[in-house]
């Protein structure tokens, strides 16, 4: 069965508000798409339009990255209606990107036929950033996008557009004003710079610094401001190429130095946008009760879920009876540092490969450094100790009871909780791992974040081989068709 079908069947993505401010924004997202297809199509192939004559080469290119940001944008709106968090701040950051453009056009170009377009075009886009933003739910956002988003790196990142902005645009004006005289960039165009370093430096750098800012502390609105900042460094860096390419093709000469920083600031925003954005689905099912008992604030962790038709209490006693014969591709997975155990070294892999035909949970439990933290008929919680970080010998400690489990504090260490359970959903019943992992020191945190990066992928491809092993053996002693599907990472 397909799951990207079966998963939209059960986990019906949010609508981001259902009221007035997102009618407005779509409706005036509509209207500025228009007005700026106009413009920017008149901007590139009508000849004379523009009577700047340093700058005429350079907004024809500019009108043409905006050509190929409006397709764009429309679908980010479309994508936005049907509830994704992800277009949602694309959509908003596109309109940001006509907003910038077009402040510009409107307060700095000398006056064309199109002047009134452009005015409209300003004043669009303007309500329609406003009332975007005050329609959606950025605690809503900011859980779809989930734990795992590279909020620090994003911040860094923004924090370093604000450095590049302010110390690129002061550095022009600085020098000028010492000296008695005017801005090179003000000069050539005849004052029509003068929005350039406005807008930067009083609008861009500043909010650029917020986000970082609010990134860094895991604040909702910076999970939004972020990435509206990320999809406006992106679209800018290009058009600044694409402003750079018809300038030379116009005769006029390259500025390497400043072609280069465009090219780094379009590539790497493009690929920050990226990493912030990419697919992190939501699980459909809430944080386990019994986890939040032991590891409530694990810095590390994830959830994997498959839902079957299976009921529960088959689900959870196939868990008691899946092996790694019952899983595809066995062999490379007797090979694989398996769960808790992928977190492992040889011992864990060598173990693996000899207990095959052993009960996955009989053989994990019968581990060094490994205790059930609790069993239910729905749920079973284990825990693991040892230096989890390491690649070759994982050093597990001596975890005899819960007690010891929940008192170890030795420097070097993680803790390990996972849990596995079956919980009825809508459309069956889903069966998730959950697992935290919590360092026992700052040391231990920044070598298992190294550790972490590499493992998860692989740790997650592995669980996911164990709950569709396990969900295909109760479909089997129930006679039900074998239809589990992946629902979320």
């Amino acid at each position: 069965m397909a799951i990207r079908g079966a998963a939209r069947g059960l986990h019906i993505p949010p609508r981001m508000n259902p009221g007035r401010p997102l009618e407005i924004a779509s409706a005036t997202t509509i209207a500025t798409v228009g007005l700026a297809a106009v413009a920017s199509w008149a901007g590139a192939f009508v000849p004379g339009l523009y009577a700047e004559d340093a700058l005429a080469a350079a907004m024809r290119g500019q009108d043409v990255a905006t050509l190929i940001v409006l397709p764009l944008l429309i679908i980010a709106l479309h994508r936005m209606k049907r509830g994704s968090p992800r277009a949602t701040v694309v959509w908003i950051g596109l309109l940001g990107y006509l907003l910038y453009t077009y402040a510009g056009a409107a307060f700095a170009y000398h006056f064309n036929r199109l002047f009134l377009v452009y005015v409209a075009v300003f004043s669009l886009s303007a309500i329609a950033v406003w009332t975007a933003l005050s329609g959606i739910h950025p605690v809503e956002i900011q859980r779809r996008f989930g734990p795992g988003a590279p909020r620090r790196a994003a911040a860094v990142f923004a924090a370093a557009i604000a450095i590049m902005l302010g110390v690129s645009e002061l550095a022009q004006i600085v020098p000028a004003l010492a000296a008695g005289r005017v801005p090179e960039l003000i000069a050539r165009s005849q004052g029509a710079g003068n929005f350039v370093y406005v807008l930067d430096l009083g609008v861009v750098a500043p909010l650029a610094v917020l986000a970082a800012v609010w990134l860094w502390r895991a604040s909702p609105w910076g999970d939004v401001l972020g990435a509206i900042i990320l999809i406006k460094a992106t679209t800018m860096g290009f058009a600044l190429l694409a402003m750079t390419w018809f300038a030379v093709r116009a005769g006029q000469p390259l500025e390497r130095g400043l072609t280069i920083a465009y090219g780094v600031m379009a590539l790497g925003s493009l690929v920050m946008s990226i990493w912030f954005l990419r697919t992190r689905t939501a699980s459909p099912i809430a944080p386990s009760a019994r986890l939040d008992a032991w590891l409530p604030d694990a810095p590390f962790r994830d959830t994997i879920v498959v839902e079957s038709p299976a009921s529960p209490p088959r689900l959870m006693r196939a868990l008691e009876e899946v092996t790694l014969r019952d899983m595809p591709l066995a062999s490379l997975l007797g090979k694989i540092r398996y769960l808790p155990a992928l977190f492992g070294s040889k011992e864990a892999a060598r173990r693996a490969q000899l207990e095959l035909d052993r009960p996955f949970i009989a053989g994990v439990a019968a581990g060094k450094g490994q205790v059930f933290l609790a069993r239910a008929p729905d749920e079973v919680v284990l825990g693991t100790v040892g230096k989890l970080h390491q690649i070759r010998d994982q050093e597990f400690a001596e975890v005899a009871t819960t007690a010891d489990f929940a008192a170890f504090a030795q420097p070097n260490h993680e803790r390990l909780a996972m849990s596995i359970r079956a919980v009825p959903g809508d459309h069956g019943t889903l069966l998730a791992l959950e697992h935290r992992t919590q360092p026992t020191d700052a040391d231990a945190r920044r070598r298992f974040a190294r550790y972490w990066l590499a493992i998860r992928p692989g740790g997650a491809l592995v669980t996911r081989q164990l709950l569709k092993a396990v969900a295909r053996r109760a479909e089997r002693a129930a006679g039900a068709p074998q239809s589990s599907t992946q629902l979320s990472n």
